[in-house]
């Protein structure tokens, strides 16, 4: 499921899920057709970030426990 389909599907009204598990093939896809440091890149990573950003939002919102919040303790949030 690809940028703002996945993120209405794992946000979305009905969402549960347990477990999250992701590989952005997008990434290595411009990695390989364009290198590391082309601009491609950079607006494929802001891509990400925002995909990613919103998913932990949510789970955030939900009081979703995930392992960098078990790790700093009672009552930690995930930036």
């Amino acid at each position: 499921v690809a940028g703002a389909k996945a993120e209405s599907r794992l946000c979305g009204e009905g969402g549960d899920w347990d477990v999250l598990v992701a590989h952005f093939l997008g990434v290595d896809h411009v990695g390989h057709s364009y290198e590391a440091d082309h601009p491609q890149m950079g607006a494929k990573l802001a891509q990400m970030d925002r995909v990613l950003r919103s998913v932990l939002s949510f789970a955030d919102s939900r009081h979703v426990t995930t392992k960098d919040s078990e790790a700093q303790g009672p009552g930690a949030t995930t930036n």
